[in-house]
């Protein structure tokens, strides 16, 4: 690396950089990030540029752990509807689905044969028990099954036939 090459961003706008990343698929593959990107990431952040993770995913396990190894600042999450900020671990933003809305969408499935996961900034909930496919999803947001003491079964009159 040339001594040119940390004053990149300097040289380019004279403003601070802010990068926003999406993370299935786009820093990593199968739940690893190549150490490439770990090098690129953290050249970035030595000229000055923040780096935050933007995913669909929730802020759970996985999402956190992710963001930590990459040192990222925030973790927008859930679509953008929630914001975790990593230097002081907590949410700070969230725009939750109203109650109303949410009952809508499940009086429109509560006959259907799909599988609906829905979480709040505390609770994992799923609305079908097929145990292999919530695995699956499950394992996608948290680092094992063993550790996962929020998932939740919907179990109310919302789902009653």
């Amino acid at each position: 690396m040339e001594n040119n090459d940390l004053l990149i961003f300097k040289v380019t706008n004279n403003k601070k950089p802010i990068i926003f990343s999406d993370v299935d698929g786009t820093l990593y593959n199968d739940f690893n990030i190549l150490d490439e990107t770990k090098k690129d990431i953290s050249f970035a952040q030595k000229n000055m540029a923040d780096f935050n993770i933007c995913t669909g995913n929730p802020v759970f396990e996985r999402m956190l752990n992710v963001s930590n190894e990459v040192n990222a600042n925030y973790l927008i999450a859930s679509s953008g509807s929630q914001i975790y900020d990593l230097k002081q671990n907590k949410i700070i933003k969230t725009w939750p689905m109203s109650f109303e809305n949410l009952k809508k969408i499940l009086d429109f499935i509560k006959n259907e044969d799909v599988q609906m996961l829905f979480w709040d900034n505390e609770n994992y909930y799923f609305t079908n028990e097929n145990y292999y496919r919530n695995n699956e999803i499950i394992l996608h947001h948290f680092l094992n099954i063993d550790s996962i003491q929020l998932i939740k079964m919907l179990k109310n009159i919302i789902m009653r036939k």
